[in-house]
């Protein structure tokens, strides 16, 4: 998906490391992909306590014991910057940005991902406060084919710079 014959060019240089786990929090080494030594999903929970100010681990345990579910994280200078899985159905998300700066770079890298795995179509929820996806998405000619309406009894998180995966799930 995106402009036919023009590369995006990131403004943050990223080592893109895959993540695959299971459900016990066990990596996997991947076609010569360095992993870290972590052994449980901390980072990508701590990146949600600073992006939505909440944990999902629970949910992160879910993902990444789907055998489809492909996680990349994105470092900058060997700090972690935010994350997105990609699926094979072309869905992208959930995917979480540290900072707005990062979040354009980590987006249009993810749906990149997504769009070499030749699907049927490339699906990413967007949250209607988020502007700069909602940019990123009708830049690279993505329909609004369902909208839905958020019901909370809670205060939302800023969601600026988060890409849901499933309405059920957040």
């Amino acid at each position: 998906m995106g402009q036919k014959g023009k590369r995006y060019s990131p403004r943050f240089q990223f080592q893109v490391m895959l993540e695959v786990l299971d459900s016990h929090g066990r990596r996997y080494p991947t076609k010569g992909i360095e992993m870290q030594s972590d052994t449980r999903n901390s980072t990508l929970v701590g990146i949600d306590r600073d992006v939505l100010g909440i944990s999902r681990e629970k949910h992160h345990r879910f993902f990444l014991s789907r055998t489809e579910a492909t996680c990349f994280l994105f470092r900058a200078e060997g700090q972690a910057q935010g994350y997105a899985y990609v699926w094979p159905d072309g869905q992208v998300g959930p995917l979480a940005a540290k900072t707005t700066e990062s979040f354009r770079d980590i987006s249009m890298t993810s749906l990149h991902h997504a769009a070499m795995r030749n699907p049927p179509q490339i699906s990413i929820l967007v949250p209607g406060t988020n502007r700069q996806a909602i940019e990123i998405a009708f830049n690279n000619h993505l329909e609004i084919v369902l909208p839905f309406v958020f019901f909370s009894s809670k205060p939302l998180p800023d969601l600026e710079n988060y890409l849901l995966h499933s309405p059920g799930l957040m």
